[in-house]
């Protein structure tokens, strides 16, 4: 039960407050991202709908947040740990000023890289390189090379393939990007059929309200609808076979990022959406004692002081047959759904 509220939990926050940043309202509304405000569960599952990761997400438009990192992390006071020289090397996670709750905070008051084609130097020059080391690996040119290695389309099959406008010219990438960008690009690429996903889908002009160009926002709100609606045992769907109650769900649903971060980092004030600056009007730090919990009571199991409970037997002549009573036990009562043959169990309420 326990790993059902964390999923729902995580569930409530990438979508109710992580992805509409991403994504902005038009795109959310559009492809139903936004968690219902209904108080009860209702039916979300399409069961023709295929919930696993495409590759083209998982291989270059997922990856958009290597623009997003900083080449220093904020730690507590003056903490600060940069990223160049602290590859694989987990101690400074246990000193002082930059402990994961440290970093945490420091994530949630400090502001990341802008959204655009640019990776930080010791992403782009020196990963995973050692500190005695002077260069190391280039990111971007890793996530173009695996985009290759997974037999992605170029750039502009995925442009048609989301139902926008076709690109068929260098020329025309100025019209959906910035002309540094595009020009770039046409220096690097013999044809434009031939740029790949990532740098051009990084590239372009972001949607009103949102971090990435259409594409990319194609790409991502197009998998995130398939995880919500091809998940059986999504938080909110009322046809899984233990669904929340209206009670449970009207917890879960008034939990963010900042009541979990308030109350399991110790905090004494953090802004209500720690994805967004605390200088964002209407986001400024409030109180974490003003945040809710969740209340586990909810899922309090009250014993009955008279318990009842359904028996299941086999009938006419399964019913001697060895083992019986527990397979139409474990069958009619215990599977979903039901298997429950009236020729071979019978059930019945016994006190």
């Amino acid at each position: 039960e326990g790993r059902r509220i964390v999923s729902a939990l995580i569930q409530q926050v990438t979508y109710r407050e992580f992805l509409p940043i991403v994504l902005g309202d038009s795109i959310m509304q559009e492809f139903h991202l936004y968690p219902h405000d209904t108080p009860t569960s209702i039916p979300t599952y399409q069961p023709t709908t295929d919930p696993s990761i495409a590759n083209a997400f998982a291989t270059a438009a997922y990856r958009f947040g290597h623009t997003l990192v900083s080449d220093v992390l904020r730690g507590s006071g003056d903490k600060r740990v940069p990223l160049s020289g602290n590859f694989m090397d987990p101690h400074v996670l246990v000193e002082d000023g930059s402990k994961p709750s440290d970093l945490l905070l420091g994530l949630a008051s400090s502001p990341s890289q802008a959204a655009d084609s640019y990776l930080v130097l010791t992403l782009s020059n020196k990963l995973f390189a050692k500190p005695e080391e002077p260069v190391g690996l280039d990111l971007m040119s890793l996530n173009i090379q695996r985009g290759r290695d997974h037999g992605l389309p170029a750039y502009t099959v995925w442009r048609r393939a989301c139902g926008l406008s076709d690109i068929t010219s260098f020329p025309g990438l100025a019209a959906v990007m910035n002309t540094q960008a595009a020009h770039t690009l046409s220096t690097v690429y013999r044809n434009v059929n031939d740029v790949d996903l990532f740098p051009a889908g990084l590239s372009e002009r972001s949607v009103s309200g949102g971090l990435l160009g259409p594409t990319f926002s194609c790409l991502l709100a197009q998998q995130f609808s398939n995880i919500k609606e091809g998940d059986r045992f999504w938080y909110q769907n009322s046809e899984q076979p233990k669904p929340f109650t209206a009670d449970q769900l009207g917890s879960l649903t008034r939990m963010s990022l900042a009541s979990l971060m308030c109350h399991h980092l110790n905090l004494s004030s953090l802004q209500p959406n720690p994805f967004l600056a605390a200088s964002v009007p209407g986001n400024e730090p409030q109180p974490c004692s003003s945040y809710p919990t969740l209340d586990l009571n909810q899922w309090k199991e009250v014993t009955d002081p008279h318990p009842s409970e359904m028996r299941c037997t086999g009938v006419g002549i399964w019913q001697i047959l060895p083992g019986m009573q527990t397979w139409c036990s474990l069958n009619c009562l215990n599977h979903f759904p039901p298997f429950c043959p009236p020729s071979h169990c019978q059930c019945y309420l016994a006190s």
